[in-house]
């Protein structure tokens, strides 16, 4: 008896444990027509039979502009939830679960939609953002939308010439790892993944990042890139690079932050602690990038700075000039090269998803 109150007692509390994990968090992206109020009051309406649902309304994941509403609600692990929003339902056009439309219906007070069973959280609905890919590369490209700020860009001047700044290094970098065979050797050795991102402007789920910066990592090869160390380079006012905070995205001890100025080299190593890369940055607010055997290619701005074009020299290739352009209303990025448009990437203009050419 006593064996079996005992057991009993353990299943309670485990039961009790996971209970008390169940739920996920959700965010749901409310897409608004094109003449809809930039303030539009929207409630959730959970059903009766679920005590667990939860409306919540940290701007960290809930929030509004004039192009969207963000909802977050913590609901029940692996449960499809029906929802009622009181809205004005006619200034809605799409219902989107991160990536994904949700079919939805007008109703007299609102819209309904069901949300679909989740086994995990789903915090990025307020992201916008393209991912692209290639041989051991990934290309994450925020675009920078001035309808769309919160957190710390909320106000004051948008960060115009930075954004445009961080999406031509972006391919200025891409162009100079093709060019130096990085892309191959990191996919041919399993080291991971060269991972280049700008900055988001919308306060994506709590993540500020800022002040203006872009980012080119080795993406470590395990799980969730645990240890990989992240260069932040940051943009000035006139599109250059002041300097660069390198850190620890996850599991690298008690590294922090090391503040890298010009002239000083910071390497990237794989998980063995061999070289792959190396950046310094120049006094002028350029860029070196050279691979581990000492090969490197310069980054330098076409003009003043590098929002106006970058030019990209690794001898004894010719130099080329990368220019980068983002059309938020065809939601095409174009890039040229010497000129000429050279690749052209549709995206969902509500979401930032890749969409075929």
């Amino acid at each position: 008896m006593k064996y079996l109150l005992t057991t009993l007692l353990s299943l309670f509390l485990l039961v009790s444990v996971v209970h008390a994990e169940e739920t996920v968090l959700v965010t749901i992206k409310l897409v608004k027509t094109a003449n809809a109020p930039a303030d539009l009051p929207s409630t959730i309406h959970f059903p009766a039979s679920c005590s667990d649902c939860k409306m919540i309304d940290d701007p960290t994941y809930a929030r509004q502009n004039a192009r969207e509403v963000i909802l977050a609600m913590r609901i029940p692990r692996s449960t499809f939830i029906d929802l009622q929003v009181d809205t004005e339902g006619k200034a809605f056009e799409r219902v989107l679960l991160e990536t994904t439309d949700l079919s939805f219906e007008r109703t007299s007070s609102g819209i309904h939609f069901t949300v679909p069973s989740q086994i995990a959280d789903r915090p990025n609905s307020g992201e916008f953002q393209t991912h692209l890919y290639w041989q051991g590369v990934e290309l994450r490209f925020e675009h920078g939308d001035p309808s769309r700020r919160a957190g710390t860009y909320a106000t004051g001047e948008f960060p115009a010439v930075q954004r445009e700044a961080a999406n031509n290094l972006e391919f200025g970098l891409l162009e100079a790892i093709r060019e130096l065979g990085l892309d191959h050797y990191v996919d041919d050795q399993n080291l991971g993944r060269l991972f280049l991102m700008g900055f988001d402007t919308n306060y994506p789920h709590g993540h500020l990042d800022s002040p203006p910066h872009f980012h080119l990592a080795l993406w470590l090869g395990n799980y969730r890139g645990t240890g990989s160390l992240i260069p932040h380079l940051y943009l000035t006012p006139e599109g250059l690079i002041s300097h660069s905070l390198v850190g620890p995205y996850a599991g690298a001890g008690d590294l922090s932050n090391l503040d890298y100025k010009a002239n000083q080299k910071f390497t990237a190593v794989d998980m063995l602690g061999r070289p792959v890369f190396s950046l310094i940055l120049t006094p002028e607010g350029g860029l070196n990038f050279a691979r581990y055997d000492g090969l490197q290619c310069s980054l330098r701005p076409l003009e003043q700075g590098f929002q106006s074009g970058i030019q990209v020299s690794c001898p004894p290739f010719p130099k080329k000039v990368i220019k980068v352009e983002d059309d938020l209303k065809t939601g095409e990025i174009k890039e040229s090269v010497d000129g000429k448009i050279s690749s052209v990437f549709h995206y969902d203009s509500a979401n930032g998803a890749l969409l075929q050419p």
